[in-house]
């Protein structure tokens, strides 16, 4: 359960992101993963009372940090508006992916014209995801146009470099051997039954350490709901 505050607390900024001046304020706070469903409708509640506000977008933390802003509270980490829908190890796309939040839940993405690839699918904005209830199953829905794929995905946890368009992690992992290039990303991936990677549909969190990536999040992670505002000078 998501826990509101009663006013937002600034937790970052001003710099600037796609044109524009804004800061990260947090709305509430969660322990352990929060269901899809309740994620996207608090981000559209505080999205709809505060004009400008916008649920924070995966590439605005990269913003933040080419800015040289690195705020000193870095303990929490915070879901963003990127959904990621993949098949562990790099597999193929089934016609649906399947993936049991630790509520309960199951969500299923149906991939369409996708279906038999290797590939990772990435929708951004959560205010564009619609669910279809079938008892517990979560059926989402979304516009074809509004996937965005990505070919090599990291299949492994651990360093990877960037993809240069969307920012995700991507190729075989990386051993950095001491210091750790400011250009890579650690990215964590969620583990199914017998330690083994699981298929996953979620958003991508980010924490205010630099280089952390992760999806599924784990039952004691304390986390924030964050969003950016506009900063009028």
């Amino acid at each position: 359960m998501i826990n509101m505050f009663k006013s937002l607390e600034r937790l970052a900024g001003p710099f600037q992101s796609k044109g524009r001046l804004v800061e990260l304020r947090v709305a509430g706070e969660f322990r352990g993963p929060a269901p899809l469903i309740e994620l996207c409708a608090r981000a559209r509640e505080v999205c709809e009372a505060n004009a400008g506000a916008k649920f924070v977008g995966f590439k605005a933390v990269e913003d933040m940090h080419r800015s040289g802003i690195c705020p000193s509270v870095k303990g929490n980490s915070f879901p963003t508006d990127l959904l990621v829908v993949f098949e562990p190890l790099g597999g193929k796309l089934r016609d649906r992916v399947i993936y049991e939040e630790p509520t309960g839940n199951r969500l299923i993405f149906p991939t369409g014209e996708h279906t038999g690839a290797s590939v990772a699918l990435l929708v951004e904005g959560l205010h564009k995801l619609k669910f279809t209830p079938d008892g517990k199953d979560r059926l989402i829905e979304i516009s074809e146009g509004s996937i965005i794929v990505v070919s090599g995905f990291a299949k492994q946890e651990g360093w990877h470099h960037m993809d240069p368009e969307t920012g995700v992690p991507f190729g075989q992992p990386i051993n950095p051997n001491g210091t750790v290039d400011p250009g890579l990303r650690f990215i964590g991936l969620p583990l199914g039954s017998e330690d083994r990677y699981s298929s996953f549909i979620g958003p991508f969190t980010r924490s205010l350490g630099r280089q952390f990536i992760g999806t599924a999040v784990k039952p004691a992670d304390k986390n924030w709901l964050v969003f950016e505002f506009p900063v009028t000078q």
